[in-house]
């Protein structure tokens, strides 16, 4: 493997690392984030159970996209992009990344400019710039090799 490609793998491994953090943290949540509190103007405490219930369950089904994300992206990584080679992965990879990144990166920044609230839009913003270094050095490593 050349040295393009070991650092697009590293820097895909990083976003799968960091999907697999925030999976965890939104499926072990027991309430929702301080920004969620500024965005909608209410704490945890003032939310009626039910709607509590609804809430823990949107932030657990959007752990479970982070955590299904990161083991795709993690199985791509290891099979046919790094062992095989395989020409599909070098867009695979990417699509699936941009595309969870992207609408994530999108929804945060629309909290951000409607409410006073300031969700973890960086971190977003972190990772589709990342996929896509990680893109051009795939790329960039497979010409190499053509």
């Amino acid at each position: 493997m050349n040295h393009l490609k070991r650092l697009a793998l590293g820097g895909y491994a990083s976003v799968a690392l960091v999907m697999l953090i925030m999976g965890s943290t939104f499926l072990t949540t027991t309430e929702f984030f301080p920004y969620h509190a500024a965005a909608s103007g209410l704490e945890w405490g003032d939310l009626a159970p039910g709607l509590q219930s609804v809430i823990l369950a949107l932030l657990r089904v959007g752990g479970a996209g982070w955590l299904a994300g990161a083991i795709a992206l993690i199985v791509l990584l290891a099979v046919p992009f790094a062992r095989r080679d395989e020409a599909w992965s070098y867009v695979a990879i990417p699509v699936i990344s941009l595309t969870f990144w992207g609408i994530t990166l999108a929804t945060t920044l629309r909290v951000a400019m409607t409410t006073p609230a300031t969700p973890p839009w960086k971190g977003s913003l972190f990772c589709v710039c990342i996929t896509l270094l990680s893109a051009l050095l795939s790329a960039l490593s497979r010409r190499r090799t053509i």
